[in-house]
């Protein structure tokens, strides 16, 4: 993503791609979860920044490996339906797409995780959540286990991973991207779909128990007006569930 002014051409680029849509009122968070994942990982970072507040992330450790991108009161999959198009992120192996209100305290090791994804030939995926609110039970940690998948009757009432931590290989991003609307800013319902992207399908998903994270489940973007974001949420959702019945029926 971002490359040295004077580097040569053989400059290597890192394979992972952290990408947080974040306020300034969560940085200190924001900035113990960027920590923990690039402690142990080489990795780049983008940041969306929803308030507009750029400047205030400037004086942390890590700022001079992210890039920023700016617009007031937009969701993660606003912006990332603009500015991650596959082309640009194609020298990434994995996309990690986290919600700003993750933590990753619990010991969360960036290399061990892609060591089981690849291990595993896994494509789309998330941490386990050891402690939080989820949106979906699938997604809760199982003790004991390294991983765990959903089945083929789960799948058709529940996504295998949700929308606030997921992570994609090159592969299944450049397929997902596509599903994304460019009208619908919150994006709900398209976790239920994700499976059609993913190389091998459902089985090649995976929420992974080894390396779980805690959900603080923050109202972060919307603030005092989340019962109007809420509304265009369940809109939206009866939009994008008519849309992928017809795409199915055609």
């Amino acid at each position: 993503m971002l490359r040295d002014l004077g580097g040569s051409d053989g400059e290597s680029l890192a394979s992972l791609l952290l990408v947080l849509a974040v306020g300034a009122g969560q940085l200190s968070g924001v900035d113990a979860l960027v920590k923990t994942f690039l402690h142990e990982a080489a990795a780049d970072v983008v940041l969306f920044h929803y308030d507009g507040q750029v400047d205030a992330w400037r004086d942390l450790s890590w700022a001079g490996r992210a890039v920023s991108i700016a617009a007031d009161k937009q969701t993660k999959w606003w912006f990332a339906k603009r500015f991650l198009h596959p082309d640009v992120v194609n020298s990434y192996e994995h996309i990690f797409i986290w919600d700003e209100d993750l933590d990753a305290t619990l010991g969360f090791n960036t290399t061990h995780y892609v060591h089981l994804l690849r291990e595993h030939d896994l494509h789309i995926t998330q941490p386990a959540i050891q402690a939080g609110p989820v949106s979906w039970p699938i997604t809760r940690r199982v003790p004991g286990a390294v991983l765990h998948r959903c089945s083929r009757e789960e799948i058709a009432v529940s996504p295998c991973v949700e929308m606030m931590a997921p992570v994609f290989s090159r592969r299944a991003w450049a397929c997902v991207w596509f599903m994304l609307q460019d009208d619908l800013v919150h994006a709900f319902g398209v976790d239920l779909a994700w499976h059609v992207c993913a190389p091998g399908g459902f089985k090649s998903m995976a929420v992974i128990d080894a390396e779980p994270l805690k959900h603080r489940g923050l109202p972060t973007l919307g603030g005092e007006h989340a019962a109007w974001v809420n509304q265009r949420r369940r809109a939206e959702w009866a939009v994008w569930n008519k849309r992928w019945a017809a795409a199915e029926a055609s």
